[in-house]
């Protein structure tokens, strides 16, 4: 038998002082978790894993 351990709430954090709590599926969102880190990025959830993709910032031509 397997456990599954499930976060319900999340904190984000910057510079020590927190940016973001709440239910997970509001706070660990590409807006939120790309403005803790200052980066561009697309935090996206598949079949109960998380993943996450820094955007480019070239533009394809």
């Amino acid at each position: 038998m397997t456990d599954v351990l499930r976060a319900e709430n999340a904190l984000l954090l910057r510079d020590g002082r927190p940016l973001a709590q709440g239910p997970a599926a509001e706070v660990l969102t590409s807006d939120q978790v790309g403005r803790c880190f200052d980066l561009p990025l697309v935090l996206e959830r598949h079949g109960g894993r998380w993943s996450v993709r820094i955007r480019s910032s070239r533009r394809r031509t």
